[in-house]
């Protein structure tokens, strides 16, 4: 039983002593009737607030819940993106190393090309002259093997630059 159901208990027995614990003694008078009636309706109105404390908590609760459950989202995606920018960055990496290489090959390419013609030039070799415009061509191709992959490297650096500002954005919310 609750603090207040027993304090009205106690004052019924308490004020039963006047009439020797016998309720038919008691005189239903006006004001009795009065008091009982606004007994009842302090009763009802204190049931009304207990359901509404009772529903504000349960809001509450679920408000709380529906915060965690965001949260847990939105770490989620933070980890998502950070894989993700992982990836990338590997994947840049191995592009900056695979342009650097072919920037070396076509720059050896060129001065070998370059040396073997003045060389040709300088013999007046028919021969020696061909085999090297031929390896100033291929090292032109290669240059321009180099140029794509340094645009692809550059869009590969752009997404990671965009992932990273996304990320940015999420921590800093």
């Amino acid at each position: 039983m609750s603090l207040k159901m027993l304090n009205a208990r106690l004052s019924v027995c308490h004020g039963m002593l006047a009439y020797d614990h016998k309720p038919h003694l008691v005189p239903v008078t006006r004001q009795l009737l009065t008091l009982a009636h606004q007994a009842h309706a302090s009763y009802k109105a204190y049931l009304k607030r207990k359901k509404l404390e009772e529903a504000e908590a349960k809001q509450k609760k679920a408000e709380e819940e529906a915060a965690a459950s965001a949260r847990s989202q939105a770490e989620k995606e933070l980890e998502e993106e950070g894989k993700k920018l992982l990836s990338l960055e590997d994947s840049l990496k191995k592009a900056k190393t695979e342009q650097h290489a072919k920037e070396k090959l076509a720059d050896s390419l060129l001065t070998e090309a370059e040396n073997k013609l003045k060389k040709a030039v300088q013999t007046g070799d028919v021969t020696d002259i061909t085999v090297a415009q031929t390896l100033l061509e291929k090292s032109q191709l290669k240059r321009a093997e180099e140029r794509e992959t340094a645009k692809a490297t550059n869009e590969i650096q752009k997404r990671v630059d965009k992932c990273k500002s996304t990320l940015f954005e999420h921590i800093t919310k």
